[in-house]
């Protein structure tokens, strides 16, 4: 499963490589606006690590799909309400294995930066694909 919250397709599988990619990939997950993601996880700060790996295992479990991979932050060209610069964002995978990642582009291009996300993204899907 690939989550992305802004519905975009940040997470193109097909670059990994893999063989048969349209086998194995759900689809994007959408979770559109702050009002429906506080009613689904109130007291949660999005474009956090606990809040990346939350969507991450809830898009796994929901969906009964082997991964889960998900992205929150502010791609630009201006922060989040939160106070976090553009260019940040928290990577989280679920799975056989967990992890998260916190990155930080200083760039306020919001199309370098989800591009920068998405390859963030699919390194670290590949690095536990190949445990």
């Amino acid at each position: 499963m690939i989550k992305d919250k802004q519905c975009n397709t940040k997470f193109p599988v097909w670059e990994l490589g893999v063989t048969f990619w349209a086998l194995w990939e759900l689809g994007p997950v959408c979770y559109p606006t702050v009002a429906s993601t506080r009613v689904m996880v109130p007291l949660m700060r999005s474009a956090s690590e606990p809040y990346a790996l939350l969507l991450a295992r809830t898009t796994r479990e929901r969906f009964s799909a082997s991964w889960g991979l998900a992205e929150t932050g502010a791609a630009g060209p201006t922060g989040n309400s939160y106070g976090d610069s553009p260019g940040h964002t928290c990577l989280a995978i679920s799975g056989a294995t967990e992890e998260v990642i916190t990155l930080e582009t200083g760039s306020t291009d919001r199309v370098a930066n989800m591009r920068a996300f998405a390859l963030a993204g699919l390194k670290l899907l590949q690095r536990h694909l190949s445990q």
